[in-house]
């Protein structure tokens, strides 16, 4: 894993390393660059395979062309062999080199020829031209901006913000859009003229033109044929074939345990196709986070198979941890998981150098309750507006929790475009919430713009279109992005096995009820991890990842929000936010009126994004 940057169209010696040296905590084994006449090239490594030979750039024979790589080429083995008889000489044991000779050798055709978790920078010295690309499914980000004739491109935003042609200008649009999402979607960013190379996308630069164009997409729902038997055992088959994969390391590799599905099976699947020695590391919250602490299951799933297992406690402290965290970040992502994964990853990197996570179950399996509220919405749909009304009275019962009333009120809303309904069901703050909120509100519905212009294909039903959502979107920006910027923050490579793209072909194939029947969630994964799971395991309810938020923010974390948001906030919040609004928004939630915890954590990370990256406070490098 490393951290990649590079200018076109300038040589640039002095602020490419300016820009590298910033990433230093995504590679600090080592550095390289590449400077040419109209081409400057950095890089950061983390070294994880071919520890001595494999430092970066790497070149093909002839010296003509060069890469710089991000991330893992997981059958870098079978690829070099296939190169080698076609007559391509190594000089290395690494992944990289193969990509340069796979480029070489195929064009940018090369990028159908990879398994893994990359972005990467090649520069074609013969042809003028820099090729830039990111995997399929999004797990590692590339950023760029263009300025006249120069292409400016890195792994993290902190790296494009140090050239000094760059102007940090907050883009308004953005911030409407991570409001009411929590993050913000690519292509977007919250700067202004900085975008996001989007999942599935490479990009072409030649003397100032370029040209982005997708690679891969994923079809759900496509394959009516197969049977559930034989998608249980192509599925198994599968993921054991990625785990193969993801354990490649010439350095110690851990495991993220929570003692839910996704986790166990990683370390199940690991078990079955390793020697053993595994480690697994797994995060808990004392007396007032029991509901969602998962320690004892987790030590179960440990046990069973053996792991090396390590315990945390997380407490309401972590808070004090959230001004690095958002510099880390580069934007703003309102998903209080960033606490104990950031945790989490600082205490694995004092073992291991390398975490495999669960990420994907979800999306890909039909694990979230609200996917079979879309199967209860398509059967809605089928009665006339009027008698859907009725069901409106359930949502004024008094004793129906403020979360179950949410989703009623949500269920009974007819909105006919699925993609917007969706983003809606998960939305922070609504479009009405957001008119209270900002002094002076966008013209329309932003989430109704960003569906406009959304391209994921057309669907056979409501959840085959949820699940591509939330795989082109939520996962890409919100799950992955955190997962990425957290463990590299501290110096730990993450693999999601999961994710493998061969699994993702697979299961989005599927048809949606081998996924959610009926109303169980995850019905196929729950068969197939029959063959490596012990039944309690698998009949377990589903604990979200989640913290007691709530009641901390009523508590040990109140003076700290309300320093930020109410006495000292961001010239950001003074200038564009109602204050009387989030004054309510506090009052009602330590009163118990409502949960207020999520959208109050939204506007703290938002205020302290901007304190770091444009008045320069104290936040703005990881000495705090």
């Amino acid at each position: 894993m490393c951290g990649i940057c590079g200018i076109a169209g300038k040589r640039e010696e002095t602020q490419i390393r300016r820009m590298t040296g910033i990433m230093e905590h995504r590679g600090p084994d080592d550095e390289g660059f590449y400077i040419d006449d109209d081409i400057s090239l950095g890089v950061k490594r983390l070294a994880i395979i071919d520890l001595k030979t494999g430092n970066q750039p790497i070149f093909n024979e002839k010296r003509d062309m060069v890469v710089i790589l991000n991330g893992e080429i997981y059958n870098f083995k079978e690829l070099r062999k296939e190169l080698e008889e076609r007559g391509h000489r190594f000089y290395t044991k690494t992944d990289t080199e193969v990509l340069i000779h796979a480029y070489e050798e195929f064009g940018f055709e090369c990028l159908k020829h990879l398994r893994g978790m990359f972005s990467f920078a090649i520069y074609d010295k013969r042809k003028k031209i820099l090729f830039l690309a990111r995997d399929r499914i999004g797990i590692k980000p590339l950023y760029w901006t263009k300025i006249d004739n120069e292409l400016i491109f890195a792994s993290e935003i902190k790296a494009i913000l140090e050239y000094e042609r760059v102007k940090r200008e907050p883009d308004l649009y953005s911030l409407s859009l991570y409001l009411m999402l929590q993050y913000v979607p690519s292509d977007l960013t919250m700067f202004r003229g900085i975008k996001k190379l989007r999942a599935g996308e490479f990009m072409v630069y030649r003397e100032g033109n370029l040209k982005i164009k997708r690679y891969w997409n994923s079809s759900m729902g496509s394959d009516e044929k197969m049977d559930l038997n034989s998608a249980i055992e192509m599925t198994d088959k599968l993921l054991e074939e990625s785990m193969r994969y993801h354990l490649i390391s010439a350095v110690p590799v851990g495991i993220f345990l929570s003692g839910g599905l996704d986790s166990s099976a990683m370390v199940a699947y690991a078990e079955r196709v390793s020697n053993g020695g595994i480690r697994t590391f797994t995060i808990g919250y004392g007396k007032e986070g029991q509901t969602y602490d998962e320690r004892v299951p987790a030590r179960v799933v440990a046990k069973i198979f053996g792991t090396e297992h390590t315990e945390i406690e997380m407490t309401s402290d972590a808070i004090l941890q959230l001004p690095k965290i958002i510099y880390y970040m580069d934007e703003p992502i309102a998903d209080l998981a960033l606490l104990p994964l950031f945790i989490l990853f600082n205490e694995a990197r004092k073992s291991v150098k390398v975490i495999i996570t669960g990420e994907g179950g979800d999306e890909l399996f039909g694990g979230y309750p609200r996917y079979v509220l879309n199967k209860i919405d398509a059967f809605l749909d089928r009665f006339p507006e009027k008698m859907r009304l009725l069901f409106s009275i359930f949502a004024f019962i008094p004793f129906i929790s403020q979360r179950n009333r949410r989703i009623l009120k949500r269920l009974i809303r007819r909105i006919p475009d699925i993609r917007l309904k969706n983003l809606l069901w998960v939305s922070n703050f609504n479009d009405t919430e957001l008119r209270s909120l900002l002094r002076v509100p966008p013209d329309g519905n932003p989430l109704e713009k960003l569906v406009k212009e959304l391209d994921i294909g057309e669907f056979k039903t409501y959840l085959d279109e949820a699940m591509a959502l939330d795989l082109r979107m939520w996962l890409v920006d919100d799950i992955l992005m955190k997962v990425d910027k957290t463990s590299m923050a501290n110096s730990v490579e993450a693999r999601v096995p999961i994710l493998d793209h061969r699994v993702v072909e697979f299961l989005s194939s599927l048809p949606s009820n081998f996924k959610i029947r009926g109303i169980r969630t995850k019905f196929l994964f729950k068969e197939v991890l029959k063959k490596v799971l012990p039944e309690e395991i698998i009949k377990r309810r589903k604990v979200a990842f989640r913290i007691p938020a709530s009641e901390w923010l009523k508590r040990e974390w109140l003076p700290l929000f309300k320093e930020n948001l109410l006495d000292r906030p961001s010239s950001l919040l003074k200038e564009f936010f109602n204050v009387e609004y989030i004054k309510e928004l506090f009052q009602n939630h330590i009163s118990g009126v409502e949960d207020n915890s999520q959208k109050l954590f939204n506007l703290l990370c938002l205020d302290l994004w901007f304190k770091i990256y444009f008045e320069r406070s104290s936040f703005n490098s990881p000495s705090f």
